[in-house]
């Protein structure tokens, strides 16, 4: 359907001031596309660059965490250990079990040790050595031994004589007749040093006041076993001689 001449050429300037605003309204759309293609374009280099940034990142952090390799003499020495632990772990029953026997033996021997101790210590009471002599006063039947040791030994002739029995003396005086104190205290001596070492085996109670002591003297070549007999008077015990 044609329009009329005249009701177009009234029509006519809307209708080319509606093109108009269309074209406008077209042409501004488009620049508005063209931005926003623009951006999303920035948009997208953006991306692109932090995803390099991220792998490039990423492969920084699994370099670090990769292990450096050790130098020759490091890894030489790894491999020494490695292999003693190793054999450390194949060696670990034998180990075990060596140290449960060498528990077992010590225990063996803390109680044989303990009892060599007990027995020991009554041994040692009635032995005594050369160097061990004392004096050790006249209150029992050894006692009153060892005293007389002690002061035969050192060439005390006033308490080798006082650790003797009166009636033991008169043999003593005719053994040293005719000898000076000081001549009888060095044979006394003399005799003594000799010996090494006084043992008292046994002991025989005769009475309250009378005990037998069966004694070994341990001289420079040998041992020899005697009897002594000690008498209590006044409340002291002295060595009376041999028992009769």
């Amino acid at each position: 359907m044609k329009l009329h001449p005249a009701l177009a050429y009234i029509f006519w300037p809307a209708i080319t001031a509606g093109l108009a605003i269309w074209l406008a309204i077209e042409h501004q759309a488009r620049l508005g596309l063209a931005g926003e293609h623009q951006a999303l374009e920035q948009q997208l280099v953006k991306m692109a660059e932090l995803i390099a940034r991220n792998a490039d990142l990423s492969k920084r952090i699994a370099q670090a965490n990769e292990p450096k390799p050790l130098p020759p003499d490091q890894l030489s020495e790894l491999l020494r250990l490695r292999g003693q632990v190793g054999v450390l772990r194949l060696q670990q029953p034998d180990r075990d079990r060596a140290r449960e026997e060498n528990r077992q033996i010590h225990a063996v021997l803390e109680n044989y040790l303990q009892t060599l101790t007990e027995t020991n210590a009554q041994a040692m009471t009635n032995y005594w050595p050369q160097q061990a002599w004392t004096n050790t006063g006249h209150g029992s039947p050894e006692a009153a031994l060892q005293t007389l040791l002690w002061a035969g030994y050192n060439g005390d002739l006033t308490n080798f004589v006082a650790s003797v029995d009166e009636d033991a003396r008169t043999n003593l005086i005719d053994e040293f007749k005719g000898k000076s104190a000081t001549e009888t205290s060095i044979q006394i001596a003399d005799e003594m040093y000799d010996t090494k070492s006084v043992q008292v085996l046994s002991r025989e109670v005769l009475d309250e006041n009378t005990v037998v002591l069966t004694v070994e003297i341990e001289d420079q070549n040998d041992f020899q076993t005697v009897k002594m007999l000690l008498k209590r008077n006044g409340g002291e015990w002295k060595f009376a001689g041999p028992p009769p």
